[in-house]
């Protein structure tokens, strides 16, 4: 199975209220320019896909998007999403409770411990240089005892797997019913 520890942890994390009142104190489209970075975001990868001959929604615009926007509240270096976005569909079998074989679950528990080392480390360097984003906001708890490192850790990555493909898939989804909904597949290619 996969660590346990980590997946109780992640779960124990969703009880509490620090992250919500986090979020609700100073991660508002009105306070805090960091979420309007989708927007940003999203004007560029639809301009990159007009550019090309042909563009796939999945691969060039519904995958990136939730990734880079979470990576901008997280305060995470954009660098780091291809590692996470490989660590996050390796752990994606563990989350199905479906049997997995030996290769699937050796995957999940390496992308456990890779998420878990990586945010370790970019807790232990926020610490020393905090940011105005998320992820500083929640080490701030951490230090007022309200959070522990590991939730502190789980809230981190758990973020990215919760919102990363469910994101996507809703992106792509959206899309699929507006072609049908609006005139079918050639409504979806002149505006998509």
């Amino acid at each position: 199975l996969v660590k346990a520890d980590s997946l109780l942890t992640a779960f124990e994390i969703a009880k509490k209220r620090v992250t919500e009142r986090e979020v609700a104190a100073g991660h508002k489209p009105a306070s805090n320019p960091q979420i309007r970075v989708g927007e940003a975001m999203a004007a560029k990868l639809i301009d990159e896909m007009i550019e090309g001959d042909k563009a796939e929604l999945m691969s060039a615009f519904a995958m990136p998007l939730p990734l880079a926007t979470i990576s901008e509240l997280l305060g995470v270096p954009l660098e780091g999403n291809a590692l996470i976005d490989q660590w996050s569909y390796d752990f994606k079998p563990a989350l199905q409770f479906l049997p997995m074989d030996d290769t699937e679950l050796a995957a999940a528990n390496a992308a456990v411990e890779g998420l878990a080392g990586y945010f370790r480390d970019l807790v232990a360097e926020r610490r020393r240089n905090p940011g105005d984003d998320l992820l500083s906001g929640l080490i701030a708890e951490a230090d007022q005892g309200h959070l522990s490192d590991d939730e502190v850790v789980a809230n981190a990555w758990g973020l990215y797997v919760a919102g990363h493909e469910t994101s996507a898939s809703l992106i792509g989804n959206a899309v699929v019913t507006f072609g049908r909904r609006v005139g079918g597949r050639s409504a979806t290619r002149r505006c998509c």
